[in-house]
């Protein structure tokens, strides 16, 4: 990166960005942008039709919490939308909601058997 920013040396901006690079296949910030710009679920949330589980933190460094609502509106063909939110008293309130696994494994392990419970076979 030309002139290397101050900014690279917050250790998480450095990570950030070395990583979307990594991510990406990318070489520079302008190549990055492009790359990320074609991932988009607007366009074809009117196609998505199964149940879907939203899982958010109210803190989430990477993904405004405004999106939770913007995305939920467009899934006008689910099945069933479900939101999972986890905020600081839970410990899920970060990104991918770091510092609380266990409790996000069992949101997610609580929704699959509500959507697909086990049947008996005997």
């Amino acid at each position: 990166m030309r002139g290397r920013p101050f900014a690279l040396k917050d250790p998480g901006v450095s990570w950030a960005y070395h990583n979307a690079l990594w991510t990406m296949g990318t070489t520079n910030p302008e190549d990055t942008l492009e790359a990320f710009s074609h991932y988009k679920l607007a366009p074809i949330a009117n196609h998505i039709r199964q149940d879907v589980l939203i899982l958010a933190g109210t803190e989430d460094h990477f993904i405004p919490f405004h999106q939770v609502a913007d995305f939920e509106k467009s899934l006008i063909n689910a099945r069933s939308v479900t939101i999972r939110v986890f905020d600081q008293p839970s410990g899920g309130a970060d990104h991918c909601q770091c510092g609380t696994t266990s409790l996000v494994h069992a949101a997610v392990f609580d929704w699959l058997l509500q959507k697909f419970p086990v049947v008996s076979q005997t």
